[in-house]
């Protein structure tokens, strides 16, 4: 039965169009920044001024480093914790 079930996943598979690398980067482009935007409007809309314009630089940068640890360096000062 296994052997029948891979047989109908690899037909299945070669049934579906081949995405372009260009198409599936776009496609995850759109949706990252989409969500980044979204993070940023919620930041605005619940944190003083001061307080989100450090968050939105930390969320930047470390998009920029590629590197989480400065937004959740962030969270953690505003939390309290150490």
């Amino acid at each position: 039965m296994e052997k029948r079930t891979k047989s109908l996943l690899q037909e299945i598979n070669s049934i579906s169009p081949k995405r372009d690398k260009t198409q599936l980067i776009e496609s995850r482009g759109t949706n990252a920044l989409g969500a980044i935007i979204n993070l940023l409007e919620m930041i605005d809309s619940n944190y003083d001024a001061e307080t989100a314009a450090d968050f939105q630089k930390r969320v930047l940068l470390s998009i920029k480093s590629r590197d989480n640890t400065r937004f959740l360096r962030g969270i953690k000062k505003l939390r309290g914790d150490s």
